[in-house]
């Protein structure tokens, strides 16, 4: 994949139906979507991120409502965070997607906490 577009992308609608707060990354975070049903891979870069949610910056957004698996790697130095969770495209745009994540195991609730903490 090119080089992470530098634009953010956010509407009014998007802003009112998000589950808590959402932080600007400040890190690159390559991020796959597989879609739950087909397995068609999207890669993209996550451009935000919240408790309940995030937005992949791809040329190649899913529909609305289409259930995707997220996976996701952050780096930055030493410290490398993975996180694998269920969830479905909320937003779909020409820039990309919003994705809400499904239920989350407490386990991968605090690793969402990280890395809002570590990269936002």
């Amino acid at each position: 994949m090119g080089e992470r577009p530098k634009k953010a992308v956010t509407t009014p609608a998007t802003r009112e139906r998000r589950v808590g707060i959402r932080v600007d990354v400040d890190a690159y975070i390559r991020v796959a979507l597989v879609h739950a049903t087909t397995g068609r891979k999207v890669h993209g870069w996550v451009r935000n991120l919240s408790a309940g949610g995030l937005f992949v910056e791809t040329r190649e957004p899913l529909a609305i409502e289409e259930p995707v698996v997220v996976d996701a790697l952050a780096r930055s130095g030493e410290t490398a965070l993975h996180l694998k969770v269920e969830g479905w495209v909320a937003y779909s745009g020409p820039d990309g997607m919003g994705i809400q994540f499904g239920p989350l195991s407490p386990a991968m609730a605090e690793r969402v906490a990280d890395l809002i903490e570590r990269f936002g």
